[in-house]
């Protein structure tokens, strides 16, 4: 018997993008929109990374509480891709509506350093 709950508890990190045996790393970070957009009951957020940081990804809703924290770790440079199953971090369901992603690599202080790169985007969920 196939227990969906095995296989939708836990964000999925995809790992690297497959890449042409000739690509080059990213000159410069970037966040793409997540797809599909809207989604249910997963979506995927790619981003590219022109050097090796401290990645953290983590999903809020609209009231500006965190639903989730996808990543929190050291990446190598390059395209990545990672999917959120559309649950909180005690693995509950969460609820239609609007979450925002936001995407920090680096570390930032009150001055921007090199490096050091954030960006927000917004999703919907539709269950």
């Amino acid at each position: 018997m196939y227990d969906l709950r095995a296989e939708t508890l836990q964000p999925r990190l995809a790992g690297k993008v497959p890449a042409p045996a000739n690509a080059e790393v990213p000159g410069q970070f970037a966040l793409s929109q997540n797809y599909p957009n809207p989604f249910n009951p997963a979506t995927n957020i790619e981003f590219q990374l022109p050097q090796a940081s401290h990645i953290t990804l983590k999903i809020y809703d609209l009231q500006g509480w965190l639903v989730k924290t996808l990543l929190n770790q050291e990446m190598e440079a390059g395209s990545h891709r990672v999917a959120w199953n559309g649950r909180d971090e005690r693995g509950n369901a969460a609820a239609s509506g609007v979450y925002l992603y936001h995407f920090q690599a680096g570390e930032f202080s009150r001055s921007r350093l090199p490096g050091a790169y954030r960006q927000t985007g917004k999703m919907v969920l539709l269950r």
